[in-house]
């Protein structure tokens, strides 16, 4: 279950990614904060321009990037990795324009407790 919480009670909850994009279609992002994990993984850490916060992982960080990288409802939004800062959401990000092979992105599935959520489009 994913969950996006304001100002610690639950904002909006959905089974997988989606019911985030659609969150940040009606409530703009303000920063995106990706960490990778020493497992070769990322977590994804979201704030919202109302103070909303939502965070999850990754099983795969170049997966994490790209996915970033693709959200529409991202693009200018601050971003950090690892703690420091690396400029803008957007397809021109250095950081982010690493591309994968679509057939991996495809069967790559974010996890959280080692449940699947849904496949990252």
């Amino acid at each position: 279950m994913e969950t996006i919480f304001l100002n610690g009670k639950l904002a909006k909850s959905s089974r997988n990614l989606r019911g985030v994009r659609d969150y940040a279609r009606f409530n703009s992002i303000d920063t995106i904060a990706i960490n990778q994990l020493p497992t070769g993984g990322g977590e994804l850490l979201v704030g919202f321009d109302n103070w909303a916060k939502y965070s999850t992982v990754f099983a795969d960080f170049s997966i994490l990037k790209n996915w970033i990288r693709k959200w529409k409802s991202a693009d200018g939004a601050k971003l950090l990795v690892n703690g420091k800062a690396a400029g803008t959401v957007g397809k021109g990000n250095p950081f982010l324009s690493q591309k994968i092979d679509e057939r991996v992105l495809n069967a790559s599935m974010p996890v959280r407790g080692g449940a699947r959520l849904g496949r990252v489009s």
